[in-house]
């Protein structure tokens, strides 16, 4: 096999019910041609059984070294990767051959679950970069979709063949003309699982050097920012921003936590999730030099970095144990985007970790915080720490530093409100916070 070539098996389902099109079909059909790969296009039947019997003649054929499902998720508004598929059948209504199969396992004798091996949180991330609606699913549900995740993933384990499986569902396409329901864009739904296969593709090919090292995040970070508008420049600077480090699930063993409790503060090694894959530079222009004078990138805690990676020092608040995600870490003062993957976390040790003697260049004093106004008639709309935070963030002024434009609105997502303010020449006023509506 040429491993510079992947070769990728990509499935949809033919329409089902008085439907005469299924969006993983039509977005099959229009995927184009993808550089350094060789896709092969499947269309499967929705019926129990059919489906997989389908897709295993054609792992028979062919030696493939991925196997992208995918299907339809009527009523959803985003492009969603599937964690795992359950053993379980409950149909709501009959597949195309008339099978209702109710409260019934997929295979009496088969595991619980079988998990996705695709690199279902990049692929979430790639889309998310480019403006794509992406999120990630639980599970398959209980209908064909899981039935033959399911399956497939089954026959993987049971073989020990060295394939990556998992199921990406599409929610209604535009041209479906469902007006009553959420839907997406055709071009939209393509771009965002040629994406995806994209990022299959890439978790393929081997390392080229065997130095090289391959990072799995551990867990993601959820806080109140969900652009890189706002985000503060350092971590420590908005001291009441909170946010919650919630772990993969094979890392949710509280033996992995034993002895944490007795630390203040954490380091998190994160991700620059939101930049475009592969994309450095050697200079940069740093934000506290007024956004015009370029140094070194090495010098410099930009983002645009050869490996793109994020160190953070941050306040643990809590350690709690929950029942939906177990063991997850509220944390303070951290400068991330909600969804950002953290790779590692290490405890913060004062004595080693600490150089009060030591120089910091051209960074060697805090950035002065600017004047926030913040209107009575806003007051009290947001939580009182989250109020708190949000003057924090202001205070550090996030527009960019060549911008002086005092007619400008300028805005940014916070904790489920649009914020909006302008620069007064001396200070930064609050303009309005605007609850944003879910879709």
């Amino acid at each position: 096999m040429n491993i510079s070539e992947p070769k990728i098996l990509i499935t949809a389902f033919e329409p089902f019910g008085n439907e005469t099109k299924n969006a993983s079909m039509e977005v099959l059909k229009g995927l184009p041609y993808l550089p350094g790969m060789k896709i092969t296009k499947l269309y499967v039947p929705v019926i129990f059984g059919k489906a997989e019997e389908t897709v295993f003649a054609a792992m028979s054929r062919d030696s493939y070294d991925a196997v992208i499902m995918l299907g339809e998720a009527g009523g959803r508004s985003e492009i969603t990767p599937e964690i795992r598929a359950v053993n379980k059948d409950d149909a709501r209504i009959p597949d195309n051959a008339g099978n209702k199969p109710s409260e019934q396992p997929v295979d009496e004798n088969g595991k619980p679950e079988y998990l996705s091996s695709l690199p279902v949180m990049e692929c979430v991330l790639q889309m998310r970069r480019n403006y794509i609606p992406a999120s990630l699913s639980g599970s398959a549900g209980t209908f064909v979709c899981n039935h033959l995740m399911y399956k497939v993933l089954q026959k993987i384990d049971a073989e020990g063949l060295h394939i990556k499986a998992g199921f990406i569902h599409i929610p209604y396409l535009d041209l479906q003309e469902h007006e009553d329901l959420p839907s997406v864009p055709f071009q939209t739904a393509v771009r965002g699982i040629a994406e995806c296969v994209k990022a299959v593709a890439r978790s393929i090919d081997p390392p080229a050097d065997q130095r090289e090292l391959t990072l799995h995040p551990i867990a993601v970070i959820h806080t109140d920012l969900t652009s890189k508008f706002g985000v503060p420049r350092q971590a420590g600077l908005a001291e009441n921003l909170t946010g919650t480090v919630v772990f993969e699930k094979e890392y949710r063993d509280l033996q992995a936590f034993r002895g944490l409790e007795g630390f203040s503060h954490l380091w998190l090694i994160w991700g620059f999730s939101e930049n475009e894959t592969g994309k450095w530079s050697p200079t940069v222009r740093p934000p506290r030099l007024g956004g015009n004078e370029r140094m070194g990138v090495f010098a410099t805690r930009s983002p645009f970095r050869p490996n793109p990676l994020g160190l953070s020092a941050v306040k643990i608040k809590k350690l709690r144990n929950t029942a939906e995600y177990g063991p997850v870490i509220d944390v303070a003062g951290a400068d991330l985007t909600d969804g950002t993957p953290i790779y590692d976390i290490k405890p913060y040790i004062a004595y080693a970790d600490s150089i009060p003697d030591a120089k910091s260049g051209f960074a060697s004093a805090k950035s002065a915080e600017i004047p926030v106004i913040f209107p009575e008639k806003l007051k009290g709309i947001l939580p009182a720490e989250k109020e708190l935070a949000l003057e924090e963030i202001l205070a550090q002024d996030p527009r960019p530093h060549y911008q002086n434009d005092t007619e400008r609105i300028y805005g940014f997502p916070y904790a489920g409100y649009e914020v909006r303010f302008r620069y007064t020449g001396d200070a930064l006023e609050l303009k309005d916070l605007e609850k944003i509506k879910d879709e």
